[in-house]
């Protein structure tokens, strides 16, 4: 009911005055896969023709699609247009075969941050493999977190892995400890970094298109706030150089792994600045503003690539408007 009410007030046109109070100069916009099979999309990411229409909202408000090396400037500027910053993470090879021809359909730069790992196919992608055992299994023994699965219905499958997660999500560190569980299940990684992620090619190609800046990840798609401070300013150090000398150009830009409080703070915006970094990204809510690019070393970002995300969830997302998402209506 929240949800209708929610949708009919912005149908109707009653958040516009609040909105113009509410956001900020700009907002980054997170993404991951984008697919073109909706039972994927059902479980990660969300659909080409979601992005689609995101890409048509924002244009048809009048939002700026402006790329990554313009956000400093814009935001020391005195332009008050209001924009948006598209950004993907992990490097995934639908980023190039599905989200680059609707980048070009309304020239919308974006910026891909990727992790070492994912292109030399040594990335341990526990989230990848966790949606892979749910998708093709009935029944599942998940003995380290003490849960027995019954999964043999659609509607099972994806109640149980969203529980799941939000177990990995509490900490996400836990996810190595079950490292040996996942290869008892048979799974192999190098597999499913072969069949999902860029190879090294691949992401020279994507590279070069004029739309697409890539950005780092860390090395191996750790929660940086738990490792060691030596260990964690390798992660971004050793991720940085690697992508410059296989793409041959500057690396400016990067995400945090994961991205939240718990993942990423003061000590690791430090880094990334130590690093030669010129903005680095969180997960977080907040207005990016004139005082934000002083320490561009925590950025909020929001997500808009969940599965069903809506027009007025979107709205609400580059407005300030956080519980249009939420507290207002969910999906």
């Amino acid at each position: 009911m929240r949800g209708k009410l929610a949708d009919l007030a912005f149908d109707l046109g009653l958040f516009k005055p609040v909105a113009s109070f509410s956001r900020g100069r700009g907002s980054l916009l997170m993404l991951h896969e984008v697919h073109a099979d909706a039972a994927l999309a059902r479980y990660d990411g969300c659909t080409v023709d979601q992005l689609d229409r995101m890409l048509a909202a924002l244009r048809r408000w009048n939002v700026d699609l402006i790329g990554m090396d313009e956000l400093l400037p814009r935001l020391r500027s005195n332009n008050t247009r209001q924009f948006v910053v598209i950004t993907l993470d992990d490097g995934y090879r639908d980023n190039r075969v599905h989200v680059l021809p609707v980048l070009e359909r309304y020239d919308a730069p974006a910026l891909i941050n990727v992790p070492t790992q994912a292109v030399t196919r040594d990335l341990f992608c526990w989230w990848l493999a966790l949606r892979e055992l749910f998708m093709t299994r009935d029944t599942l023994q998940i003995g380290p977190i003490g849960r027995n699965l019954d999964i043999g219905t659609e509607h099972a499958k994806l109640a149980e892995y969203r529980r799941v997660q939000r177990w990995f999500a509490a900490d996400f560190t836990r996810a190595h400890d079950l490292q040996p569980w996942f290869d008892d299940q048979g799974v192999s990684f190098p597999d499913l970094c072969d069949r999902f992620f860029m190879n090294a090619e691949e992401l020279k190609r994507c590279a070069a298109h004029p739309l697409i800046t890539i950005g780092g990840h860390s090395a191996t798609h750790r929660s940086l706030a738990s490792l060691p401070e030596a260990e964690m300013r390798a992660e971004l150090v050793d991720n940085k150089a690697f992508l410059e000398g296989l793409l041959q150009k500057p690396v400016h830009h990067m995400a945090y792994p994961y991205g939240g409080k718990d993942q990423c703070g003061p000590r690791e915006a430090t880094a990334a600045r130590e690093a030669g970094y010129l903005t680095a990204i969180a997960v977080r809510h907040g207005k990016l503003s004139r005082q934000t690019a002083e320490d561009p070393y925590l950025l909020p970002r929001e997500d808009a690539g969940y599965h069903g995300m809506r027009e007025r969830q979107l709205y609400g997302v580059i407005n300030g408007l956080y519980g249009l998402r939420a507290g207002l209506g969910g999906a």
